[in-house]
C-alpha cells in the first residue's frame, strides 16, 4: 500500500460540505475528484488541512 499524506498550516475547509463537480470543464473544483479517481481510500482530518490518499499495490 502506498500512503500520501499532504497537510497544510492554513485554516482547512469543510470537506463534508463540497459541492459536486457540474461542470468537467469549470476551472476549479476538479482536485477531489481527480483523486477520489487516483486513490483507493481518501481521509481528511477534522480541521480539513490534511488529507491521506491510500492506494493498493497489487
Amino acid at each position: 500500500q502506498v500512503c500520501i499524506c499532504i497537510r497544510d498550516q492554513g485554516r482547512g475547509f469543510d470537506h463534508r460540505n463540497r459541492q459536486a463537480v457540474d461542470e468537467e470543464l469549470d476551472e476549479h473544483g476538479r482536485g477531489i475528484a481527480i483523486m477520489q479517481y487516483c486513490a483507493d481510500v481518501i481521509e481528511f482530518n477534522e480541521d480539513g488541512n490534511e488529507i491521506i490518499l491510500r492506494k493498493n499495490i497489487n
